[in-house]
């Protein structure tokens, strides 16, 4: 069990932290996040009338399931000449989103994401990104109207404002990441049932299985399913 012991031992840690290191050296925005419960036939402009009904920055999952108006709030800022802007959020149960990107001149763009679609914009990490649309005015704000969330971990969980080179930088770490962490899982498994064939020790077919196991939920959970299966609806 060698190889196992060089895996958990020295690579395990070494993998997390690269994903700590890739996470802090992203450009973000600086963000706080509000929300506030929607009630049902409210406008956008009602609740955001309303700040009182807003809370900033806590736990997401005590207001329990149902509607919501998600503020992202940050100072006005303008994409780089060639760069525009994305929104990175985590992947939720949620029936459908409505984004809001409101700009300095009063305007604003909408993007309509239900569960049925939301799938491509998933990326790896199970993160959902969206484009921001590039305009020669700063953006102001960030409105999300969120139907029939789950909040099993939030709403709008780990907002992330950043430029799209930040974005492909981080993408192409990751993908070197859970590709590190899958091509170990597929080696530990043919170097134990290797073993097992000349052994014949029981247990080596239950480790094989259980690495096995653990595969199929890295690669479910960091969003590669998704990306291998663009037609499944987010939501399963």
């Amino acid at each position: 069990m060698r190889l196992s012991h060089i895996f958990w031992r020295q690579i395990a840690p070494l993998v997390f932290a690269v994903l700590a290191s890739t996470t802090a050296r992203a450009n973000d925005v600086p963000l706080r996040t509000c929300i506030a419960p929607q009630a049902r036939g409210q406008t956008v402009t009602e609740a955001l009338a309303q700040p009182a009904g807003f809370i900033c920055d806590q736990k997401q999952t005590r207001l329990g399931r149902g509607d919501f108006v998600t503020e992202l709030r940050f100072a006005p800022v303008r994409a780089a000449v060639g760069d525009q802007l994305v929104l990175r959020t985590a992947s939720v149960w949620q029936a459908a989103a409505r984004i809001h990107y409101r700009y300095a001149d009063g305007r604003e763009w909408v993007l309509d994401v239900p569960a049925a679609i939301a799938t491509k914009f998933v990326t790896i990490g199970a993160v959902l990104q969206y484009p921001v649309p590039p305009r020669d005015v700063a953006l102001r704000s960030i409105v999300i109207e969120t139907r029939d969330s789950a909040n099993l971990r939030g709403v709008v969980a780990g907002a992330r404002l950043m430029p799209t080179s930040d974005a492909n930088r981080l993408k192409m770490e990751l993908i070197a990441l859970y590709s590190a962490f899958l091509g170990m899982a597929l080696a530990l498994i043919v170097y134990n049932l290797s073993l097992w064939t000349a052994l014949r020790n029981r247990f080596q077919l239950y480790y094989s299985t259980m690495v096995a196991a653990l595969a199929a939920y890295a690669f479910s959970s960091s969003g590669l399913l998704a990306l291998a299966v663009p037609w499944i609806v987010n939501n399963d």
